[in-house]
C-alpha cells in the first residue's frame, strides 16, 4: 500500500521541480508522480495493492501557473485572498490542474 495527501499541482520542471530554498517558485516533486515513474520500471507485481488518498489532494495557496493565470482574469490578487483559491470555479481548475494528464 502506498498513500499520500496534496498534489503539487505544477509542471514537473525547472524551477518549479525545485526546492523552496533554491527558487521561491519550488515546490519539489509531487510524490505520486515520482512513484508512478518508478512505476514504469518495476514489474507489475512489485506494485502497491492500494493506494490511499488523504486529505483534499489540492493545495489551495499554492496554485498552479494556470490557475494563477485564471485567478487573475477572474478578479483581483491585489485583495484577499491573493492568489489563494476561494471558490468553486478556482478549486475546479486548480484539481484540473492537478488531475489532468496534459501536464
Amino acid at each position: 500500500m502506498i498513500w499520500g495527501s496534496c498534489r503539487v499541482a505544477l509542471p514537473h520542471d525547472t524551477p518549479y521541480c525545485e526546492k523552496k530554498d533554491d527558487d521561491s517558485r519550488g515546490r519539489e516533486v509531487d510524490a505520486l508522480f515520482a512513484y508512478a515513474m518508478r512505476m514504469r520500471e518495476r514489474d507489475p507485481g512489485e506494485w502497491p495493492h492500494l493506494m490511499l488518498f488523504l486529505g483534499d489532494q489540492v493545495y489551495a495557496d499554492e496554485v498552479s501557473p494556470r490557475t494563477k493565470e485564471y485567478i487573475e482574469k477572474k478578479r483581483d490578487p491585489n485583495k484577499p485572498p491573493g492568489y489563494e483559491v476561494a471558490d468553486f470555479d478556482e478549486y475546479r481548475c486548480l484539481y484540473h490542474d492537478s488531475w489532468a494528464r496534459t501536464r
